[in-house]
């Protein structure tokens, strides 16, 4: 069975995400930021079942920002905590509280993401996104942490991913301390994905030439599917 993130049926945990080292075996069963995979919705529900993730040889700067709760988002997380045991019951709705605020996280350096796919060290993971135009990155999630974690959030300035002993896991930079957020303790209740732009290189191969928001068109001459470039020309000019 493939890992998956089940927004309404489970909670999703970042923490020890070992990188894609073969494609046919996924280490670890919790998706981090970065996994790729697919997005399977329903009515009820929005699943990330992964398939694997990215090596990465540097880190990679990630933005948080906090907001209140719109009726939507709202929504979401209510429908969360109801399948974590904590919904409130219907003759309690006159009286639920609304909650706070909520963090959301997001990988902001997608240009040194799309550098490090086109890499040598992730050459089995590009041919793998180049067979499967529907798999996607796991870019960006929405969540709520604990008393503790929060303050480590509001007091933090920078904050990457990187990779540790074939590890992935989120650093917070506070001057010159440098601290592993503590991802078991964030209650993820949202997610989005990005998909893959397509383009040829000089020599006729396919690189990425940009990640963009799942559902966005592809700019210029790139293309979501590969298949579609058109890979004759170099030929006929000979």
């Amino acid at each position: 069975m493939k890992p998956t993130i089940t927004l309404l049926l489970g909670m999703l945990l970042l923490v020890a995400c070992s990188p894609m080292r073969n494609l046919q075996k996924v280490e670890t069963r919790i998706p981090c930021l970065g996994s790729v995979g697919k997005t399977a919705t329903t009515l009820l529900r929005k699943d990330f079942v992964k398939a694997g993730e990215p090596n990465l040889k540097n880190e990679l700067e990630v933005a948080l920002n906090e907001f209140d709760f719109s009726n939507a988002m709202l929504a979401k997380y209510t429908k969360y905590q109801e399948t974590q045991g904590k919904g409130v019951s219907a003759q309690n709705d006159s009286i639920k509280v609304i909650p706070g605020k909520y963090f959301q996280l997001r990988i902001s350096d997608l240009v040194g993401l799309k550098s490090q796919l086109n890499a040598v060290h992730n050459a089995s993971l590009k041919e793998y996104l180049q067979d499967d135009s529907e798999l996607a990155l796991l870019t960006g999630i929405s969540f709520r942490a604990d008393e503790q974690t929060t303050l480590l959030l509001r007091t933090s300035r920078h904050f990457f991913l990187r990779e540790e002993h074939g590890s992935l896991l989120l650093e917070a930079h506070k001057g010159q301390k440098y601290l592993e957020i503590p991802m078991d303790s964030l209650e993820v209740f949202d997610f989005e994905t990005s998909q893959i732009c397509w383009k040829q290189n000089r020599q006729s191969k396919l690189e990425v030439a940009a990640i963009i928001l799942e559902g966005k068109k592809c700019p210029g001459a790139t293309e979501k599917n590969p298949d579609k470039l058109d890979t004759t020309k170099s030929y006929l000019k000979l």
